[in-house]
């Protein structure tokens, strides 16, 4: 991560919009086509809220959700999970609580 919270991804970037000792916020654009890792967070659980753009949510079990603006998901702790970019304009908000970014573990990338 940078002085200014963004920490360039593979797929896009990331910024961080707000944290405290409870919970931090994060903003994701991913690119058209793109898709983060196949992950999971031992520790922490996630929600995701999608605030422009077009979305498929992938859990590792179950067809992949479709999601759109204002769309949110739980994501809870431990379950595996992916997302991949349909649209050009794509932004989530990412809210995890507790803020441990290093909390994660891969299944596919």
């Amino acid at each position: 991560m940078n002085n200014d919270g963004l920490v360039i991804k593979p797929w896009g970037h990331e910024y961080c919009a707000y944290r405290n000792d409870r919970v931090a916020v994060w903003v994701l654009e991913i690119r058209r086509g793109e898709q983060t890792s196949l992950h999971a967070h031992p520790r922490k659980s996630t929600a995701f809220v999608v605030l422009s753009g077009v979305i498929e949510k992938h859990l590792l079990r179950g067809p992949p959700i479709v999601m759109r603006p204002l769309d949110k998901i739980n994501v809870f702790r431990g379950r595996f999970h992916r997302q991949r970019a349909l649209t050009d304009d794509l932004v989530l908000l990412e809210i995890e609580s507790p803020d441990i970014k290093g909390d994660i573990v891969r299944l596919n990338d």
